[in-house]
């Protein structure tokens, strides 16, 4: 995935008037196919705005910086003010993530959680699984393989992680994802799917088994349905 950042200057009053302490995620930016999400995120004296996306350039970074949805929580910039930095984070699991004598940790496994990434909280995991390995096991290419197994249920998740992005992008193309956010307003099973999945409190495999139920599932579709014909009227 690339990715994009920009620190935007700006001040604790017009922090706190209009963002707050929230950080906004926008998964799949209107108008924008490049893109997988874009955040704006309030620090202490600044903003920082970020994009993420397979072909994302940064041209579609100054295009998330347009879209008015975004540009009611920044203050007036100049696109030849603004320095961009350019990075990029694994899509999916590495391979040889281990050998003989060495092993990887944080984003280099490609471990992460889709949409959510929690990229801080992977390198703490990962490296206290490894230290803890290394000295209860050694170094070879054996003991590594202890290691692989006590982080598992990481590249587990990936799967389930990726049916979430999938749907969430076909909810996305289809207007069923709009549905799905209005009905969290007033559902508290769709309401705590849709907070674990961002949050990270929880894997994708736990939410899809809790979650994903037949009652659950016909109420979303009977809402989309529901919706479309009262936008057709």
């Amino acid at each position: 995935m690339h990715t994009f950042v920009v620190k935007v200057p700006s001040d604790r009053p017009f922090i706190e008037k209009n963002l707050g302490s929230i950080i906004y995620a926008y998964l799949f930016p209107p108008g924008i196919p490049n893109l997988d999400f874009g955040a704006v995120t309030p620090k202490a004296d600044h903003i920082i705005a970020n994009v993420a996306g397979r072909r994302a350039t940064v041209e579609d970074m100054f295009d998330f910086l347009s879209l008015p949805i975004v540009r009611k929580h920044l203050p007036p910039i100049s696109r030849d003010s603004l320095e961009v930095f350019r990075g990029k984070f694994p899509g999916k699991p590495a391979r040889g993530a281990t050998g003989d004598r060495y092993l990887v940790v944080g984003d280099a496994t490609g471990w992460m959680r889709p949409f959510k990434g929690k990229g801080i909280n992977m390198a703490i995991h990962t490296g206290i699984q490894a230290a803890e390995t290394i000295v209860e096991r050694g170094i070879n290419a054996a003991s590594f393989r202890h290691y692989e197994e006590r982080t598992r249920k990481l590249r587990e998740d990936y799967l389930y992680g990726s049916w979430m992005r999938h749907l969430c992008k076909m909810g996305e193309v289809t207007g069923m994802l709009g549905t799905v956010v209005s009905m969290a307003k007033v559902n508290q099973d769709v309401h705590d799917a849709l907070f674990s999945a961002v949050s990270g409190h929880g894997s994708f495999r736990e939410m899809f088994n809790r979650y994903a139920r037949p009652r659950v599932l016909a109420g979303v579709v009977r809402n989309y349905v529901t919706d479309r014909r009262r936008r057709r009227g």
